[in-house]
């Protein structure tokens, strides 16, 4: 006679399965979590980078208009000292050609006198 199998075996086999299965179905689940967490930090890290690389941009525009604006700056001030310089200069040019008109004068007044003085002791 067959011997009838009782249903422990199968029972056992059947618990293992569903053992193996729910095993297997732990390690998808944290294969799944390990992935989107790896995503997650790349997404980050490539977020950080476009703002890193955002400010970067943002600074050296900052500093070369900083350095335009100083450049500017220096260059109306050079331009308001050239322009005071010339001012002085034409000051002093006005007063040399007065001072020459006032000497030519002062000669023609001088020779006047003497004509009159000569004129007079003649």
């Amino acid at each position: 006679m067959a011997r009838r199998s009782s249903g422990f075996n199968t029972a056992v086999r059947t618990f293992k399965a569903i053992d193996r299965a729910c095993k297997q179905a732990e390690r998808d689940a944290q294969r799944r979590k390990n992935a989107k967490e790896r995503a997650q930090t790349k997404a980050s890290r490539e977020l950080d980078r476009q703002l890193k690389a955002e400010e970067k941009a943002f600074e050296r525009e900052r500093k070369e208009l900083e350095r335009q604006l100083k450049a500017d700056e220096k260059a109306f001030a050079d331009a308001q000292k050239e322009q005071s310089r010339m001012e002085i200069q034409a000051i002093k040019d006005e007063q040399k050609i007065a001072k020459e008109c006032f000497e030519q004068r002062m000669e023609e007044r001088v020779t006047l006198r003497e004509d009159i003085i000569r004129e007079y002791m003649d």
